[in-house]
């Protein structure tokens, strides 16, 4: 519908009239050309602003006949040309809507919590938040429009269908592996959802698991259990560092142990080659001695079967010093004997 042509319609219409009025005051002959021009041009504005409509990117025309009640081909965006007498239409919107149940009161279609309310396969109560994310299939907008007039699909249509898809898909689980199992609840749901949407002529692009909510008294008893296996992970923990600690004393005391025990039989080995070459060489002690001794001793060597060694220095040192009285100094002189004189 062209609204521009048809207002300009309505104010041809109202000059028209005020030309009429001029008329019958004046008895004005071209006031009342003027006039039925005006009226003629104004219905013809009008019947075009009826007959052309302006077809959005997004939308498409649904169009049927009001005699026959026939559909014809939706309309495309662009200009359409509809016959405003015999031909009624529809516009449907194609683009990305989506479609919201939570719990959150002004967050979905419906205010208040409207979250999912179902059980589980051991019959524990969970309550489920999801998004579908939808749009209606182009080319089948005439079947939307039979199916579901006046666009009640959302309500009759989407709304039951994504709340009996969570419903038998969280039945398929234990409250347990409600959480671990979150992507295979949302693929159960899909796997129910999306070949009943796409037969009534909607595209699903995404479901979105948004929140699961367990009863106060579950979520309290999993709070605990969460709590007992982290306290049991941290001692399961300390427990390996004690194993891993003591795991490391032993390997440092058995190194140390192999450290010692070879060093002892290097040094068995290096006693063993020393005796053997001492067996074979005995003066090689002496003359390792020797070397050793400072450069300052004055060495006396007795007779080589003699083991013995004095430092002569030492040795002096400890002889009484000679007396000043001659007759005492030349007592230490020893006395030669007299020679045989029968020699």
């Amino acid at each position: 519908m062209n609204t521009f042509l048809i207002i300009f319609g309505f104010f041809l219409l109202i000059s028209a009239g005020a030309l009429f009025i001029t008329t019958l005051q004046t008895r004005s002959r071209p006031a009342f050309t003027g006039g039925v021009v005006a009226v003629v041009v104004a219905i013809l504005s009008i019947l075009l602003g009826l007959t052309i409509v302006n077809v959005e990117p997004n939308e498409r025309l649904v169009v049927f006949n009001r005699v026959t009640g026939n559909l014809a081909k939706p309309r495309v965006p662009g200009i359409a040309i509809i016959n405003p007498i015999t031909t009624s239409y529809r516009r449907y919107d194609v683009s990305f809507q989506n479609y919201t149940m939570s719990s959150t009161f002004d967050e979905g279609q419906i205010q208040g919590d409207d979250a999912v309310q179902t059980r589980t396969s051991g019959g524990q109560l969970v309550s489920i938040e999801l998004t579908m994310i939808y749009r209606l299939d182009p080319e089948k907008v005439n079947l939307i429009h039979v199916n579901w007039p006046n666009e009640s699909y959302q309500d009759d249509f989407v709304r039951s269908l994504l709340r009996s898809a969570v419903r038998d898909a969280v039945s398929l689980f234990s409250i347990e592996s409600v959480i671990q199992e979150r992507d295979s609840i949302d693929t159960q749901i899909e796997t129910l959802v999306i070949p009943a949407m796409e037969e009534q002529g909607f595209f699903v692009e995404d479901i979105l698991l948004r929140n699961i909510a367990f009863t106060d008294e579950y979520a309290a008893s999993i709070e605990a259990a969460q709590m007992a296996e982290v306290r049991a992970r941290e001692e399961e923990f300390r427990v390996e560092q004690f194993e891993q600690q003591a795991e490391q004393v032993q390997v440092r005391a058995r190194g140390e142990a192999e450290a010692r025990k070879i060093t002892a039989e290097a040094e068995a080995l290096a006693l063993q080659l020393i005796a053997d070459v001492l067996r074979e060489n005995p003066q090689l002690l002496e003359y390792e001695y020797i070397q050793k001794l400072s450069d300052n001793v004055t060495v006396l060597a007795l007779p080589a079967n003699n083991p013995f060694i004095f430092d002569l220095q030492s040795f002096m040192n400890t002889l009484p010093e000679p007396s000043s009285d001659t007759n005492d100094s030349q007592s230490l002189i020893p006395t030669p004997e007299p020679e045989n004189q029968n020699n």
